[in-house]
């Protein structure tokens, strides 16, 4: 898991060095997946610095196959540029 969020971290590093004149603010991270979330926001922190970082919870609407409302609790790992 590190590897791979580690690897996406360094691509959306890449693609600021690359262009420059965007006016793209934050970028946001997310899953249900603790580990995952864990693994995004160090990879951000080595990347970006703390100071960049924000996690936060936040809740989810997402339609089933039945057309029900299902809430799901996901966790954002929010970088500041």
């Amino acid at each position: 898991m590190k590897r791979s969020t580690s690897i996406i971290v360094k691509a959306v590093k890449n693609f600021f060095r690359e262009v420059q004149d965007t006016s793209i603010k934050e970028v946001f991270f997310c899953d249900q997946k603790s580990d995952t979330v864990d693994s995004f926001t160090e990879a951000m922190e080595t990347e970006w610095g703390a100071q960049n970082v924000k996690k936060v919870a936040a809740k989810s609407d997402t339609g089933n196959i039945y057309g029900k409302l299902l809430t799901d609790l996901l966790t954002l790992v929010i970088l500041s540029i």
